[in-house]
């Protein structure tokens, strides 16, 4: 009631600016109030789309292109049309990837990856916003008083309001948003204040801000007070906790970060239990729910998740609702009918009196007499100190750099090989591991929560089978792991990591983290020029070998001749890279692009070129991937893959635009651009040598890859592999390779939105494209994996011999623009 039904529409006679369509759905039920201010100030009348129910979500469902996505996402294709079926011309639904920031201890503040871009895969691919003339305006915004005003003031909905107009509104707007959390936290307060006033037992219904919606949460808050508990929301009491204490996990998503102060709270409250609801596919609760449940241990409560989607049947809800009851009702009885003050309320008169001596919180938050935003004393002291960060892995230290060898666990065979020399020339001990295992799965689904992503599971299952295996001293080795400090469960792989060596009882292993964000400081680690100018020759030689590998392999005279030559000079390249001289690495790329030019191949037509994008593990790792080169070249075809090296790239420019668009800090944007044009420069030998070869392409500028995205997405995809796995597909696409292979993990949310999310729009562009999305997890069938490779390579070939192949001769064949 006090979020939509609030706020009451100017009538249209009073909006002289006309009327816009905001959906309900998402990211609106958090910032709802901020938007309706804005838009209401500035004249126009905010046309709000029905409430959710099954018949909405009917209308959109033949529009939905992720089956496997959360259901509040897919709602939102029913309100999109719901909108448009209202008559409106303009749909304002902007892209937030960064929410306002709760607590100042938090990490940081990143939205859902399907939250913060999902608007854009709504407009790619409902057709009927096309065909109805409606206007979705999608932009990527900060939440940022300040930054705000300009960027609107560049969208053609705001084009004739004046600076002093948007800036009055806008001030508005974020006071009425203030105001609207403010209530929420004075409502949890007087609920707190009733259930110890009478006695009661309350729940924390704790989950995502659209959880509220009844279509989503099936009317499980009913069901809990119809059992006499009493529901709040997690953002009505986080603030009374407002540092969590330890955490093993990365806390950068805003939600969720009242979410581990919410569970805080309640492991410090006899009269108060958690529930957290998780909707289906939701990638990033395979985070939360651990971190939760481990909270709540130390105040020994128990944790209860309730798993939510389409379907209404209620019954697992209710078991799980009386076992949680009949658990609130033992403790009750323990308790002999006192009533302990609750965290944050200064105690009735008749509650039970703290022992002597114990400290009552004090009346600091302003407009809120009797409540405190200090954590309770007791809890705080079970929980830790804010510095006191859990990490359950010491770090690694300068010491250990001769006592200790480094594990790296595979994600590149072709480039990972060079990791090794890479560090030993650096002064670390390093060994990388072979191939991944179906033991080392099976070992990393019991120590990761299932429901991460299978990379995740791949990688840490290699590093706990390794050192399981007996092959080596765990007080002798160090795990290295990347992180990628951005707004993808990657960021948080080494939490789930420390989790596991935890439950093995091995947390004498230090972790590294790998990443450019200034995570997890590690004193005998550090990411110099040294290591840096032998990391860019790592991918440049790693780089140069797949691409001419996979452009000659299907074609060579003899068999294994081309794997035979790209091993001859891998071993070159490692002592190129253990030397760490660029100019050496210039000479040998030269040599070996000579090399491959002159090795001899069959004189026959050119075969159906297939590209290979999607998350950056499975798209390098044959392991996870199933060898899908392989069984490519193995069905007629001939692989393309895009450069590692764009990767890297890709993260470096995304600092530039988040300084830019969302308020990202000017000097990480300063030192990221000044690192890209560098190694742009670098590169740039490397695209001449292979122009000027006879058999082989040079990778797109990367000017131009950015490029490739314009009308389709936005650079704002800053998640996962982002902007960069539509630019990739584009850029396959327009240098004649029409087949390609999306590789995602199972529910990975960013693909959600720049993988399976933008295929209908390319196809729109690209008639004759043969995309296929495949998903992988460590429950999928190979067999079904393998042979939706196949049926693509079915359709290539059957259209490349309709068509012939122009330039068939792979000797003479014109290189693509």
């Amino acid at each position: 009631q006090r979020l939509f039904e609030h706020y009451i529409p100017l009538p249209p006679e009073n909006a002289p600016r006309g009327a816009v369509g905001v959906p309900r759905v998402l990211n609106m039920y958090e910032n709802y109030p901020l938007w309706f201010t804005l838009l209401t100030e500035l004249g126009f009348r905010v046309e709000l789309s029905a409430p959710s129910n099954k018949a909405l979500y009917g209308l959109g469902l033949s529009t939905i292109p992720s089956q496997t996505v959360c259901y509040p996402a897919k709602l939102a294709h029913g309100h999109i049309i719901d909108l448009i079926q209202r008559r409106v011309k303009h749909i304002f639904y902007p892209c937030i990837p960064l929410e306002i920031q709760d607590f100042s201890s938090q990490d940081n503040h990143y939205n859902c990856p399907v939250v913060g871009g999902y608007p854009e895969l709504l407009r790619n691919n409902i057709d009927v916003l096309r065909a109805s003339g409606v206007q979705l305006d999608c932009p990527f915004l900060p939440l940022d008083q300040e930054l705000l005003l300009p960027r609107l003031r560049e969208l053609s909905l705001f084009a004739d309001i004046s600076e002093t107009e948007m800036r009055r509104a806008l001030r508005l707007a974020f006071e009425e948003q203030r105001q609207f959390k403010t209530d929420m936290r004075e409502a949890g307060e007087a609920a707190l204040r009733l259930i110890q006033d009478k006695g009661l037992q309350g729940v924390i219904l704790a989950g995502h801000p659209y959880h509220v919606d009844p279509e989503v949460h099936h009317g499980i808050p009913d069901l809990i007070t119809a059992t006499g508990l009493a529901v709040l929301t997690e953002d009505s009491v986080a603030h009374l906790m407002p540092d969590p204490g330890r955490l093993r996990v990365v806390d950068q998503w805003t939600y969720h970060a009242r979410l581990y102060r919410a569970a805080a709270y309640a492991a410090g409250t006899e009269q108060i239990a958690l529930v957290q609801l998780v909707s289906f596919g939701c990638g990033l609760d395979a985070v939360t729910a651990d971190q939760v449940e481990e909270i709540l241990a130390v105040g020994d409560r128990l944790y209860t998740q309730i798993k939510i989607d389409e379907g209404a049947n209620l019954g697992a809800a209710r078991i799980r609702v009386r076992s949680l009851l009949a658990t609130m009702r033992e403790r009750r009885l323990r308790m002999g009918g006192a009533r302990p003050a609750l965290p944050g309320l200064t105690p009735s008169a008749d509650a039970a009196v703290p022992p002597s001596g114990a400290p009552r919180p004090d009346s600091t938050e302003p407009g809120a007499p009797g409540l405190d935003t200090a954590p309770h004393p007791e809890v705080r002291a079970a929980l830790g100190a804010p510095e006191d960060v859990f990490k359950g892995t010491p770090s690694f230290t300068e010491a250990m750099r001769a006592t200790h060898t480094i594990l790296i666990p595979q994600m590149s065979p072709l480039h990972f090989q060079f990791l090794p020399p890479l560090l030993t020339a650096c002064g670390y001990k390093a060994e990388l591991l072979p191939t991944v295992s179906r033991a080392a799965v099976e070992l990393g689904l019991r120590h990761v929560n299932n429901d991460v992503c299978y990379p995740a599971i791949t990688v840490i299952g290699q590093l706990l089978h390794a050192v399981q295996s007996g092959r080596y001293d765990p007080n002798r080795i160090a795990l290295i792991i990347s992180q990628t400090g951005g707004g993808c469960r990657a960021t948080n792989y080494i939490g789930f990591l420390r989790k596991a060596l935890a439950d093995c009882g091995l947390t004498q292993i230090p972790i590294l983290s790998f990443n450019m964000a200034g995570l997890d400081h590690n004193p005998g680690f550090k990411v110099n020029w040294s290591l840096m100018r032998r990391a860019i020759m790592l991918c440049f030689y790693g780089d140069v070998i797949m691409r001419l590998l996979y452009r000659v392999r299907p074609y060579e005279m003899e068999p294994g001749s081309a794997l035979r030559l790209a091993g001859e000079w891998a071993e070159r390249a490692k002592l190129s890279v253990a030397e760490g001289s660029l100019s050496s690495c210039y000479r040998n790329i030269r040599r070996m692009i000579r090399d491959f030019d002159a090795l001899p191949l069959r004189d026959i037509p050119r075969k159906p070129r297939v590209g290979l994008v999607g998350e950056i593990l499975l798209k390098f790792h044959p392991d996870a991937n199933n060898a899908a080169v392989e069984v490519i070249e193995a069905e007629g075809g001939e692989a393309v893959m895009p450069d590692l090296l764009d990767f890297f790239l890709y993260g470096f420019y995304d600092d530039v635009f988040r300084y830019r668009n969302l308020g990202g800090k000017r000097r990480q944007a300063v030192i990221s651009n000044l690192v890209l044009h560098f190694v742009l420069a670098l590169r740039l030998p490397l695209r001449d040598m292979l122009r000027r070869s006879k058999r082989f392409e040079p990778p797109l500028s990367f000017r131009k890859l950015r490029g490739q995205v314009n009308g389709i997405i936005s650079l704002g995809h800053q998640t996962g592999e982002g902007w960069l796995l539509t630019a990739e597909m584009m850029e396959l696409l327009n240098s004649g390779v029409p087949n390609i292979l999306c590789m995602q993990p199972f529910g990975c949310l960013p693909n959600h939105i720049t993988g399976k999310g933008v295929l209908k729009e390319l196809k729109r562009r690209y008639p004759d494209a043969n995309i296929a999305a495949v998903d992988y997890d460590p429950g999928a069938s190979e067999v079904n994996q393998i042979n939706r490779i196949k049926l693509m390579m079915a359709v290539a070939k059957q259209t490349h011999a309709e068509r012939g192949a122009a330039g068939a001769d792979i000797r003479t064949a014109s290189r693509s623009a």
